[in-house]
């Protein structure tokens, strides 16, 4: 046991410790640089050995105040020296297992109370609305991690388990052409948290902000945006006035409700604003 005390609070350990900790956190910005936050996370400040390197920095600084009573009259300095590295360690670790990182927009004379976190989750949800089912299951993927995620729910009595399988970073979907597909619709819209892109499939109904859009779909929503495809072309119904405005021009015509309309390249229609 002597031996191991020796070793773990040695000089040696302590700038084996210190020149780790300066090559990870080096390689951690590379990695930040090239794949993103996420997997500098992923590989190195969430990882199990980093968090092993941080414990043993701590014991090591900590045993050697002790073993070497660098908390005497004539070694205050170098206690000094020693105890900032170890809160600098704790708050370290306090950051990585109780703090999160995150996002809040504040407007000029508004509050806000929300706070847009950077961890991601994955949500399950089944059942229809009247037997409805949903469950969070936090998950940590990056480009670059390993992405290990297993876990098991019980629904109805009957036992499922959720394994990741792969991962794409940055997916978004395509469209491509297929002989025995159905149309699609691609809207492409704004709200308050920038430009967004819908892909909604004949037989559908989705929602795009506050606006529900129903392509072709039997018994959907009155209030929504009827979407119907002709040939090549893509024509709505709206249960209220829309405003559609060229591009080029900048000319502004209102188009009635109820009323069939063709959607025209290079206009903006403006939909319950």
């Amino acid at each position: 046991m002597k031996k191991i005390g020796d070793f773990l609070f040695s000089s040696k350990m302590m700038a084996v410790v210190l020149a780790l900790f300066a090559v990870s956190i080096a390689v951690a910005t590379f990695i930040e640089n090239d794949f993103g936050s996420s997997s500098a996370r992923a590989l190195v400040y969430n990882a199990r050995w980093f968090e092993f390197l941080l414990l043993i920095g701590i014991i090591n600084l900590s045993g050697t105040i002790v073993t070497k009573e660098l908390y005497r009259k004539e070694k205050f300095t170098v206690f000094l020296f020693h105890l900032s590295f170890i809160v600098i360690l704790i708050g370290a670790a306090i950051t990585r297992f109780t703090g999160f990182e995150g996002s809040m927009s504040i407007r000029e004379g508004e509050s806000s109370r929300a706070v847009l976190t950077d961890r991601t989750y994955l949500e399950v949800r089944s059942g229809d609305n009247e037997n409805s089912w949903h469950k969070i299951f936090p998950v940590f993927f990056s480009e670059r991690g390993g992405n290990k995620f297993k876990s098991s729910f019980n629904y109805n009595g009957t036992d499922y388990q959720l394994r990741c399988k792969s991962f794409v970073a940055n997916a978004v979907p395509e469209i491509s052409p297929d002989s025995n597909g159905k149309p699609l619709a691609e809207l492409v819209y704004t709200d308050a948290m920038g430009r967004k892109n819908l892909i909604i499939t004949a037989g559908e109904q989705k929602s795009a902000g506050t606006i529900t859009f129903s392509f072709q779909a039997p018994g959907s929503d009155t209030s929504a945006v009827q979407l119907t495809a002709v040939e090549d072309s893509l024509f709505f119904t709206a249960p209220f006035p829309v405003s559609r405005t060229g591009m080029t021009d900048q000319t502004v015509m209102m188009l009635g409700q109820n009323e069939s309309h063709r959607f025209y390249p290079l206009q903006l229609y403006a939909f319950k604003g």
